[in-house]
């Protein structure tokens, strides 16, 4: 070697050393600070999800875990095996029934009344304990995906970073907050737990591989008895029997061992089941699993007949496979649900099915907002897999899940983009792949040298500079992001209350806060209050009518049976009530019979919140709280919608009831809208149209009985009102109550007087005042407020 010269080591085998180096420092704790780690990682998660209650209180949130709760009732209080009573219980869709094996997965409330006696050792109520099982869900899911990114990468930073994503990500979050007990935020656990056993079996041998593979099946058959979303299990599960061969051909013993014995659990156990029955793997989505194994089983044959098996030869099979099951489906040989059909881009002929909010799409922008950088980072994962994948030629057991998972991923983002109700998988998918990325920059590959050549030692294998400087970068973006995740989970939890508590209002602003607004959380006892008078003062035989939304407050809270419920698959009965609600007093007493509804033991439940100005001279002016937002094609064109309960929801009810196009109109296009203009030439479109033109058009509204019901139970607030803890001594004052409605800026607000009713009574005006929102000055008082109307039918 030359004087003054140094042999130089290269880079790459330099960063290698100092990465073994590093390891050998950390790897005697590794594993502890790995569990402190995740220890802290799922602190956070949990402590962003029971936030609400830790504000507000320990209670259901929205309107599905109310049925929940009666199931998990049913089951403590009948035995956990008493499943023949709940073939045709009576209190829901009334007179017909519900069949809850048919029509609701009971596997939530079976296991929380199994598990009940836990929380009542710690002195909850079963309703308290079952409020808990969201966080139970999301601290599952947490975990899990640490150990399938683990288990899929062989990285424990890999699944560190899942953890993480899982953890803070709003999408992760929203359906996983305690109290709303949601099906598919508890089913993500069981679905990472399926590709965690299915990995296990594929590398496993002998009993082991087949008890995972039954585990496997078993897991994601379950999903069957808590949600109606069995169908991706079937999908995950025949995806990886479609895509196995591309492992260095078919094998006979995969086959044998891990599809047949996953395929023949999965059945089984979901199958039995009757709200998804056996009949759903001959003639429903289903079919994809044995469609599969036929696929698996095509491959076989075909390697043993042709001698050797290319991956090309797979990729065209798969193919024609997928073109087959496609004519099939639109030969009406398979049957798709409609909520699969609309997010494979299938229009619906239902205005049922595009009334309800988390059926409605979710822009891209929204999306990668609640997503945030787990779908970021789970994107460059996939690109960088297939990148190596398509190296390798050939995949490995952990690149078939992860190939899988990304799969699933987008199709999750597609789907959610034509309909909201996704984003929560978008979120689990997102944040288990996120972590892969890592895993993949920190595995070792040795370098490039000549046939012949002694096999690197591991030391001189090295990671590439490049490589270690993206995992700093990936964990930098992790921490940066997920410091900002955190804390904007952290404020809308905070203001995120019961539905039950807020009456189901959304946030309000009012003026007086910093920048001159004050965000208000709508707590108010309006609905706590008008279930309790309808349990004491209706007859145990009552019926109530009220929009389908609330019909499990009503029936689990009062014991009263209801028309509807809180699920929409009895699409004509609900329709049927639309026409009720939004057709005229005399329309609405012909059609309450055909509801098995009789004269004087049926009551009309609808409700709104208002504003109210009560003057010195005990004139009450009530309003319907509206929103109101100028035309973004004309600055002189303004929109106003009344209400935030009933009344903007009436133009879903109109819609199911075809009382106006479905399809091609909005609010302001139909003969419940009107225009108001004042002296400066601003237009003003009002949906529901209570004043201005054209004058038939307010008529119309003015006697369709929902909204009369509203302004006819106002009229009468001072003498049939029945206050709460909030509102007391609100209209004490008040000589007379006067409804109306706004009509514009500088218009100010028009009285509304609609007639007397003839055929329904009005019985009580159930009110309280939404806290933080009363100011009584020296001339009036301001209060916004919450009313229920209770109506009697008399024939």
């Amino acid at each position: 070697m030359p004087a003054g010269k140094q042999k130089r080591t290269p880079v790459g085998r330099e960063s290698g050393r100092f990465y073994e180096r590093l390891l050998s420092v950390l790897s005697a704790r590794s594993g502890l600070l790995t569990a402190a780690t995740l220890a802290a990682i799922l602190a956070i998660g949990v402590y962003l999800r029971i936030l609400p209650a830790l504000k507000y209180k320990l209670e259901l949130d929205a309107n599905d875990p109310w049925i929940a709760y009666w199931l998990a009732k049913y089951f403590t209080e009948k035995g956990l095996f008493s499943f023949s009573g709940l073939r045709d219980v009576k209190e829901f869709w009334y007179p017909t029934g519900r069949d809850f094996l048919r029509t609701e997965s009971i596997g939530i409330p079976w296991l929380a009344a199994a598990t009940y006696p836990i929380g009542k050792a710690a002195g909850l109520t079963l309703r308290e304990w079952l409020a808990l099982f969201p966080v139970f869900a999301g601290a599952a899911a947490i975990l899990t995906s640490f150990l399938l990114a683990y288990k899929l990468t062989g990285s424990r930073l890999a699944g560190l970073v899942s953890a993480f994503s899982m953890a803070v990500a709003p999408a992760a979050i929203v359906r996983t907050t305690v109290g709303f007990v949601e099906k598919i935020g508890f089913s993500t656990p069981f679905l990472a737990l399926m590709y965690y056993f299915l990995y296990s079996a594929y590398t496993s041998s002998g009993s082991k591989r087949l008890a995972y593979a039954i585990l496997a099946g078993a897991t994601g058959g379950f999903i069957g008895w808590i949600w109606g979303g069995i169908h991706l299990a079937v999908a995950t599960l025949a995806t990886v029997i479609a895509l196995d061969p591309l492992m260095g051909g078919p094998s006979l013993e995969r086959f044998s061992r891990i599809h047949l014995p996953a395929s023949l659990a999965l059945i089984l156990v979901s199958g039995a089941y009757p709200a998804v029955g056996f009949s759903y793997y001959v003639a429903g989505v289903g079919l994809l699993v044995p469609g599969a194994l036929l696929l698996y089983a095509t491959a076989l044959a075909l390697k043993r007949w042709l001698g050797a098996y290319k991956a090309s030869f797979h990729v065209w099979l798969i193919l024609v496979a997928v073109a087959a099951g496609v004519t099939a489906v639109n030969a009406g040989l398979v049957s798709v649900p409609g909520r699969i059909a609309a997010a494979l881009g299938a229009h619906t002929l239902s205005p049922l099915v595009t009334s309800v909010q988390e059926h409605q799409p979710t822009s891209l922008r929204s999306l990668i907002s609640d997503a945030g950088f787990p779908l970021f980072l789970a994107l460059l994962g996939m690109a960088y897999d297939l990148y190596l994948a398509a190296r390798a030629r050939s995949l490995s057991a952990q690149s078939l899940l992860r190939l899988t998972i990304y799969l699933t991923l987008a199709f999750t983002i597609y789907a959610s983009m034509r309909m909201s109700y996704f984003t929560q998988l978008v979120g689990f998918y997102a944040a288990t792949a996120s972590g892969f990325i890592v895993g993949l920059l920190l595995q070792q590959r040795p370098e490039a040298g000549g046939a012949g050549k002694k096999k690197a030692g591991r030391a001189e294998q090295g990671i590439d500079p490049l490589r270690l400087i993206s995992v700093v970068l990936i964990v930098m973006v992790v921490a940066t992001g997920g410091i900002a995740h955190a804390m904007e989970s952290y404020l809308s939890n905070s203001l995120r209350a019961p539905a039950i508590m807020t009456s189901m209002l959304p946030t309000l602003l009012y003026s007086g806060g910093e920048g001159g607004q004050r965000i208000v959380v709508p707590l108010n006892d309006a609905w706590i209050d008008a279930l309790e008078w309808i349990r004491e003062n209706t007859p145990e035989n009552a019926l109530i009518v009220s929009w389908w939304d609330y019909g499990y407050w009503i029936t689990v809270n009062t014991g009263r049976p209801t028309v509807a419920d809180g699920a929409t698959f009895n699409e004509s009965r609900i329709r049927l009530l639309a026409l009720v609600l939004t057709g005229t007093e005399d329309e609405a007493s012909a059609l309450l019979p055909l509801l098995g509804a009789k004269p004087n033991e049926t009551y009309i439940v609808v409700y709104d919140a208002f504003n109210a100005v009560i003057d010195e001279k005990g004139f009450a002016i009530l309003l319907p709280m509206f929103s109101a937002w100028r035309s973004p094609v004309n600055p002189n064109e303004y929109f106003v919608v009344h209400g935030r309960g009933d009344l903007p929801k009436s133009y879903q009810m109109l819609r199911i009831a075809w009382r106006v196009d479905p399809y091609n109109s909005t609010p302001f296009t139909t003969e419940y809208s009107t225009t108001t203009t004042d002296a400066s030439g601003r237009m003003y479109h009002h949906y529901p149209g209570y004043t201005g033109e054209p004058r038939e058009n307010a008529e119309k509204v003015r006697n369709t009985l929902i909204f009369k019901m509203v302004m006819h139970g106002l009229q009468h607030i001072l003498d049939k009102g029945v206050p709460g803890a909030h509102c007391e001594g609100l209209l004490d004052n008040a000589t007379i109550a006067i409804p109306a409605v706004y009509a514009g800026q500088g218009l100010g607000a028009t009285p509304v007087v609609v007639d007397e009713f003839k055929r329904f009574t009005l019985e009580a005006v159930v009110y309280d005042c939404i806290n933080g929102t009363v100011n009584r000055g020296a001339l009036t008082t301001q209060a916004s407020f919450v009313a229920v109307f209770i109506y009697k039918w008399n024939g």
